[in-house]
Parts: structure tokens; sequence; C-alpha cells
């Protein structure tokens, strides 16, 4: 008989399926608003200026990398070259560049108007941007992967270097990101500064709970209809064996969750989590140590749980840890800002194109 992954809590190297899922979710906004505003963890430490509106800890920013543009625009024999040469014959830009428009125009062109709404409200409010912005927008990118994904910074690093290539972030796109996500936070820091933190104690309170109290160690099968749910919760009941390794052989052949190869185990999961549907965790903290749940409805599909076992609360004064939690929650509220802020912006463009490729890609988007 195989061996299943036994209930365990994960390593500060390894990259669990929900830790996965939190990267997941933490990368997920990207395919609407290219990571404008999903990059943000932490402070932003810009420079202050005499002429800002705002307080004296406010924001500039001002246009430091200068205007964008292409080499061909400023190199009329780079302009006459061919895209590319297949067998001696010549591709040229006039042929695939339409089709470059139809697969990509809608991503790119987000960028670009984002980055006008961007700079046309940072000129309004008076914020710039100082030198070291791109700097300190990588460490924070750096910084949130690792946290999201439970590894260390060294290997977050490499992560950003997988990510980037699968999404297509080159050194132009990525060099753009970088200022478009630092032109978003200084603008969530000024609308912070000035409304005030909405961070309460009582949030904080339910974010220790959260990381310091008590935890459930459990198994999850998902499947996309009722009628399979029925079918695999049948399997497991009738199996051999004890119901944590019938449960993981099942997980493993028909579960289309991403922890279906590690027999659907979790890492554990406190009841008080937002990042878990409610259902699944009003559900799991009504279980008893191997106990299998009912056919739970999820937003997809449907999911059957095995509780493995209760972890008990870890031994912490929240007295000690209150500052740490309330700068986590800050930067939450700051990505929220940020990701409003981008929504805002792009909903206010008012963006006319002629191109017929580019104008079908932004309609279909």
């Amino acid at each position: 008989m195989p061996a299943y992954p036994k209930p365990v809590k994960a390593g500060p190297h390894s990259l669990s399926f929900d830790t996965r899922r939190g990267l997941g979710r933490f990368l997920g906004l990207q395919a609407r608003y290219v990571l404008a505003f999903i990059l943000a963890s932490g402070m932003c430490s810009c420079q202050s200026d005499a002429r800002s509106p705002v307080s004296p800890e406010s924001f500039r920013v001002a246009d430091a990398d200068g205007p964008s543009r292409s080499r061909a625009a400023t190199d009329p024999a780079r302009a006459a070259r061919p895209a590319a040469v297949v067998n001696g014959r010549l591709i040229s830009w006039d042929t695939i560049n339409p089709a470059f428009r139809e697969l990509a125009g809608n991503v790119v062109l987000t960028d670009a108007v984002l980055d006008v709404m961007l700079k046309a409200e940072l000129e309004r409010s008076g914020i710039l941007l100082d030198a070291d912005y791109a700097r300190r927008e990588t460490s924070r990118l750096v910084t949130s992967i690792a946290g999201a994904a439970g590894i260390a910074e060294e290997r977050a690093e490499r992560l950003l270097t997988d990510l980037r290539t699968a999404r297509g972030l080159g050194p132009t796109r990525f060099r753009a990101l970088l200022r478009r996500n630092a032109m978003l936070r200084a603008l969530a820091r000024s609308r912070i500064e000035q409304s005030g933190s909405l961070i309460t104690d009582e949030d904080v309170r339910r974010r220790f709970d959260v990381v310091y109290g008590p935890k459930l160690v459990a198994r999850i099968i998902t499947v996309p209809t009722e009628r399979e749910a029925v079918a695999v919760r049948t399997k497991v009941l009738e199996g051999d064996g004890a119901i944590s390794d019938r449960f993981a052989r099942v997980a493993v052949a028909h579960s289309t969750d991403g922890t279906g190869p590690r027999g659907g185990l979790l890492d554990p999961i406190s009841p008080a989590d937002p990042g878990y549907e409610l259902n699944v965790r009003r559900v799991m903290a009504a279980l008893q140590p191997a106990e299998l749940s009912q056919i739970i409805a999820l937003d997809q599909g449907f999911a059957i749980l095995l509780l493995e076992e209760r972890l008990p609360a870890q031994d912490a004064d929240i007295e000690a840890v209150k500052g740490a939690l309330h700068e986590e929650l800050d930067a939450r509220q700051e990505r929220l800002i940020m990701d409003r802020f981008a929504r805002e912006l792009l909903d206010e463009a008012e963006v006319t194109i002629d191109d017929p490729s580019l104008k079908w890609a932004w309609d279909n988007r």
C-alpha cells in the first residue's frame, strides 16, 4: 500500500497546496490589472518635499524614468529591420503586428491607460517618486511572495523569475510595472494619511486568533458535480484500511484540487481565517478527528472533508506581537486601496482606439 502524507506542519522551504492557493489568489488579479496593485506589501518610504500639499510624510512622484520611446522611433536602421528571418525569407513587422495586438493588445493597453491616468492623478496631487522606488518595489514583491508561499526570500527571488517568464514580464514591462505599482502605493499612502487608518483593536485581535489560535488539519477532495461528490464519498466510506488512507487514495485518483497528489492534505487552517470559504471552515470546525463530512457546495464545484487532528493555540502574548500584526493589516489595507484606485482610474478612462486589431482586443477583454 502506498504511503500518503501524514498531517504535519509545512516546513519553511515547502510550497504546500494551500500556500500555493494563497499565492494564486495573490497573483490572480494580474489577468485584468497586470499586477499593478498586487505587488504591495509593507510601508511605502517615498521621500517628502516642502511643496507637497499633504502632510510632512506625504509623497511626491516625479517622472524619474522620463518618457518611454521605442528604439525604432529613434533608430531608422532598426525600424527597417525585419521582425524575423525564416530560411532566408523575411517576416516584416507589418505582417505580425496586427496579430500581436489581437493577442495581447488589451493587456498592454490596460497598462498604458493606467499609466496615463496615474500620472495625471499624481500631477494633480503634487506627489513625486524618488529615484529608489524600483529597488524598494522589487524588495517588497520578493518579501510578499515569500510570505504568501511560505518560503525563504532567496527561493522567492527564483520564483519571481519564473513568474515573470510565465507572464511575459520582460525588462520593459517589469520596469513599467514597478513604477506603476509605486505610483499606486504613493496614492494609497496619501489617502490613508488624509483619512486615517481604519484598523481597529478588534481587527488586530481577529488577526491574532488566525495566526496564533487553534488550527485544524484536514484533507479535502473537490469535484465538479454533486453526483461525483456522492460517488467519491461512497468510495471513501466503502474502502479498506484506515479512513485517512482511504480518503488519500480517493483524493489522488479523483480530486480536482491541487492537493490531490498529496492525498488532499491541507496545511493547518484557522477556523477564523477569512481566506477560506466560510462554509468549509464551519463544517471543518464541527468535525471530530477521523470524521468524514457531508458534501459541501463551493463557489465552484463540491467538496468533502476529513478532519485529521486539532492543533492547540500557540503560547503567544498579543501585546508582544500587536505591533507586527498592525503592520501586516496596514499593508493589507494599502493593497486594497491600491486595488480600488486602479479600478476607479480604469473605469474613468475614456479610451478611443482607431486600430481595428487593437480595438478588437480591447472590446473583447
